[in-house]
């Protein structure tokens, strides 16, 4: 299939095809302390000097981790994919972007079409994450998080019309068919970048919040995973090729227990899988003997067995993560029933759709009718008046 899509998704609409996206976030660790230490003001008696604004003691720093981590991964990647390219092209992909700033934190995210994607981007991620924090102020340190979500049941893609005068939107009284609408017209034009001026895409779902709850978990050496990307990781075999294992080897997955996250997962406690960013750190090893922690992590074969225990386990919660894109993805990951919810959100559009103009056409024939009725009215009286004039 030249789409890479199994056959009973190529006829579903663009907007409407599986989708797994894995989210890269990363956070300054001291940063509201800095906002507020103000410290070229402390003896000053007043915030405003006539001179240098009070953000001139940050803004600095922030402007400098916003930029200059972004650069770094750009880097990262950039030389990953130069080294990929050809030999090893199921690692690449789509291009990570940038989706969003949240305070101190900054987010990427990358569609996946191969799960040794996952790993690749990561890696870089780490790379920019540890060689970031080389350069910035021993008061400051870097955190991240990394977390994955499908596409469009569980989750959703969200389209917002910045810019109602470019009459993107068409079903105005409806905000959910309309929705649906953008959607559509942002993936028909995904080709023509004015095709989507004034439209903004963000991701909702529940997986969504879960990734950020996980960002409460992050510390400079531990940084969370969602435990879809934890399944993932672990299910994804060691490349024979030497070269390649050595592109996308991560550093060994940890597990932190069960941990609760306020507001999702229907309250129960959820699986703290996380990624040491100080493995070789003397102190951090010395951490680990002392709390009898292996230094070589969970077996990758550990981690899926429990995995699939626990999507058993929450099924009315979870699902397991699958790719479609994938070459060679088992079917028998896709949930049960999982293409007939998409065929019939599909046949459910087409019928509000439908709905929605015939009502439409309704409500236009009858104003017709009525500025028609009115317009006899105001003849039939015109022509009263004309006779009765003499």
């Amino acid at each position: 299939m030249g789409s890479g899509y199994p056959d009973k998704f190529s006829k579903l609409p663009r907007h409407l095809k599986p989708r797994f996206r894995i989210f890269l976030s990363a956070d300054i660790v001291g940063s509201s302390k800095l906002k507020q230490k103000t410290p070229s003001r402390r003896n000053q008696g007043s915030l405003f000097t006539g001179k240098e604004p009070p953000h001139d003691d940050w803004l600095e720093e922030l402007s400098n981790f916003f930029g200059g981590f972004s650069e770094l991964f750009s880097q990262e990647w950039s030389g990953f994919r130069k080294l990929a390219s050809g030999s090893y092209d199921e690692c690449i992909g789509y291009d990570p972007v940038l989706w969003k700033t949240n305070g101190d934190e900054i987010i990427y995210v990358k569609h996946v079409k191969n799960r040794a994607e996952i790993s690749a981007v990561i890696r870089c991620w780490i790379n920019a994450v540890q060689k970031y924090r080389k350069q910035i102020p021993s008061e400051l340190d870097i955190k991240a998080t990394v977390w994955g979500a499908g596409f469009p049941l569980l989750n959703t893609e969200l389209i917002l019309d910045t810019h109602p005068d470019l009459k993107h939107s068409k079903f105005s009284e409806d905000r959910k068919l309309n929705n649906y609408h953008l959607l559509s017209t942002w993936y028909k034009k995904s080709a023509q970048v004015r095709a989507r001026d004034g439209l903004l895409r963000d991701y909702l779902g529940p997986s969504v919040d879960t990734g950020f709850r996980l960002c409460g978990l992050a510390t400079p050496r531990r940084m969370p995973i969602s435990i879809e990307l934890a399944s993932l990781i672990a299910d994804t075999n060691t490349p024979k090729d030497k070269k390649k294992a050595t592109l996308i080897e991560l550093p060994a997955i940890r597990f932190g227990g069960l941990r609760e996250l306020k507001g999702v997962f229907g309250g129960k406690p959820y699986p703290h899988f996380w990624i040491d960013l100080k493995a070789n750190d003397p102190l951090s090893v010395q951490e680990d003997k002392v709390q009898g922690l292996a230094q070589d992590g969970i077996s990758t074969k550990d981690i899926s067995s429990y995995c699939d225990a626990f999507f058993v386990e929450n099924a009315s919660l979870f699902a397991p993560p699958f790719i479609v894109h994938e070459d060679g993805s088992p079917e028998s990951r896709i949930p049960k029933h999982y293409f007939d919810s998409l065929d019939y959100l599909k046949n459910k559009i087409a019928s509000e759709t439908n709905r929605y103009n015939l009502e439409k056409t309704a409500i236009m024939k009858d104003k017709s009718s009525k500025e028609t009725s009115e317009d006899d009215f105001e003849s039939l009286i015109k022509l009263i008046e004309e006779l009765f004039k003499d």
